[in-house]
């Protein structure tokens, strides 16, 4: 409908507007959406009057009611959807993990849009799933330090994998803000999981950006220790509290980027390696110099970013056999998304030639 209202590509096609429409208000009616039935009535009047400017304001007021209807954020839209409202004084509503959640929608939202919010807190959150891998769409509130102005922000974040850092958030954006578009494929994160650093990555700075101390103490910096609290946290058997991981020691961090060094810190697609210390004997036993490898990628097309990684014992030369089993299952699952992803394009290029013949 976009397309054929698009005064760019040539005459509107007032006819193909008024016909699907016509198909919407039957839909709604149907199901019993009154509000929507009497859009579309007006909206079809004004395309059978060929009224350009008043279809334009039609189709806006159409498509804002019909995001309203399916906005999950708003727990609408999605029969399984589980409301939570946070309440900091209730770990039961305000599991830490999920704030972890909150923090990385704005730390993918920093990166790519060159800002600098921080959380102030989380209003609420829907949750999908219940027992194995969720979703969650996320209401919080930042600020920027710049103009301390407060912002209501909307966060989706998925859990591809139960027991491993494989996170993916397809929004994180203003809430009054321009909304991100429905994509036209599965963005393909398919690649193995970060590589056990050698024993000179901390020191090579021609293969990676080497962090500088002072950058370590930078609190846009934040986002390194995020990444090693959720390559920690994500592990389901772990009963941890606000202040369980309050005492890590960031020692080391080097950048491994798909364009070189010269990216630093702000690199889109990089790897990052974080040695650590962690001195939390009930955690980690006697081994408390850590190494956390996260890999970040980012879908120019889509938006979307992935976060995927784990961590281990510096003393550790390769990970264990149930990580590397765990490891496969991702790539097995992802192989047989993307074929499916690629079955159903392939069915919808038949449809549209069938049609067009």
């Amino acid at each position: 409908m976009a397309r054929a209202l698009d005064q760019t590509a040539g005459n509107v096609d007032f006819n193909l507007v008024g016909s699907s429409i016509h198909q919407l208000k039957g839909s709604s009616s149907s199901v019993g959406a009154k509000r929507v039935k009497g859009l579309c009535v007006t909206f079809k009047e004004c395309c059978d009057s060929q009224n350009y400017e008043q279809v334009d304001i039609e189709y806006k007021s159409l498509k804002a009611k019909l995001q309203d209807l399916l906005n999950p954020f708003e727990g609408k839209g999605k029969a399984q959807l589980i409301e939570e409202i946070w309440d900091d004084n209730d770990p039961h509503s305000s599991p830490c993990l999920f704030k972890l959640y909150a923090l990385l929608g704005l730390h993918r939202y920093n990166l790519y849009e060159g800002k600098n919010y921080a959380l102030s807190h989380i209003e609420k959150y829907y949750k999908e799933g219940v027992y194995a891998c969720k979703t969650l769409y996320i209401t919080c509130v930042a600020s920027d330090p710049a103009n301390d102005s407060p912002q209501v922000f909307w966060i989706k974040i998925a859990e591809r994998q139960c027991g491993v850092l494989d996170l993916t958030c397809s929004i994180a954006e203003p809430r009054d803000g321009p909304k991100t578009g429905s994509v036209s494929r599965f963005p393909d994160f398919r690649r193995s999981f970060p590589e056990w650093p050698s024993d000179n990555s901390f020191s090579d700075t021609k293969r990676f950006y080497v962090v500088k101390k002072s950058e370590l103490q930078d609190d846009a910096n934040d986002w390194i220790r995020l990444y090693v609290e959720l390559a920690i946290a994500i592990y389901p058997s772990l009963d941890w509290e606000d202040d369980d991981l309050s005492n890590l020691e960031i020692v080391d961090v080097a950048i491994e980027s798909t364009q070189g060094p010269s990216e630093g810190l702000n690199a889109k697609n990089a790897t990052v390696y974080i040695r650590f210390r962690d001195p939390s004997e009930a955690r980690v036993g006697m081994e408390v110099d850590r190494v956390a490898m996260v890999r970040r990628s980012y879908d120019e097309e889509s938006g979307w970013f992935n976060l995927t990684g784990y961590c281990r014992a510096s003393s550790e030369t390769e990970p264990d056999e149930d990580f590397s089993q765990i490891a496969k299952s991702r790539r097995d699952y992802d192989e047989s998304r993307l074929k499916l992803t690629s079955e159903s394009e392939s069915d919808c290029e038949s449809v549209s030639e069938q049609r067009r013949m």
